[in-house]
């Protein structure tokens, strides 16, 4: 896949210098090589590597969880009942 990064925004809208307001779901794919400022979105020139990234970022959501959902191998937050500062010695 070589050096593209993807961005999706599932809350609210995304925002940054370079970027407009990113719409909720909108997945953007960058060629960080050629585009280090991640100006020009190359999403529909490889739909496939979107795909795949899809299919990753799911095989992760189900396993780990994510919010919303719980993930197969998801354990609770740690809780300790009466947190102490722990000093070096």
């Amino acid at each position: 896949m070589g050096k593209l990064e993807v961005s999706f925004t599932f809350e609210g809208t995304y925002q940054r210098p370079s970027l407009p307001d990113t719409e909720v779901g909108e997945a953007r794919l960058y060629n960080l090589a050629n585009d280090l400022s991640e100006t020009t979105n190359v999403i529909d020139k490889h739909p496939e590597v979107v795909t795949k990234m899809n299919q990753w970022i799911e095989q992760v959501r189900s396993d780990m969880g994510d919010w919303g959902c719980e993930g197969r191998n998801q354990r609770p937050a740690g809780i300790i009942d009466e947190p102490f500062p722990r000093l070096l010695k």
